[in-house]
Parts: C-alpha cells; structure tokens; sequence
C-alpha cells in the first residue's frame, strides 16, 4: 500500500489537473460575475 501511495497513477494526476482547472475556471467565472462584465457583454 506505501509504494502505491508515493508512486502516483498516470489517471490520477490526469483527473486531479482536470479538477484543478475546472475549479479555476469557476471561479474565475465569479469574480467577472461579481465584477459585471458578462452581464456587460451580453
């Protein structure tokens, strides 16, 4: 179990990036929200 938890699967880090961005992008997404330039836009 030890040698499994230092060595990182490849579709683990995969999905953990993926997370990472969507996360990033939500919140990016409320601080324009906040801001008012989508509603701006439309």
């Amino acid at each position: 179990m030890r040698n499994e938890a230092i060595r990182l699967p490849l579709e683990y880090t995969i999905n953990y990036q993926l997370y990472a961005i969507v996360y990033l992008m939500r919140y990016l997404a409320k601080l324009l929200d906040r801001s008012g330039v989508i509603y701006r836009r439309k």
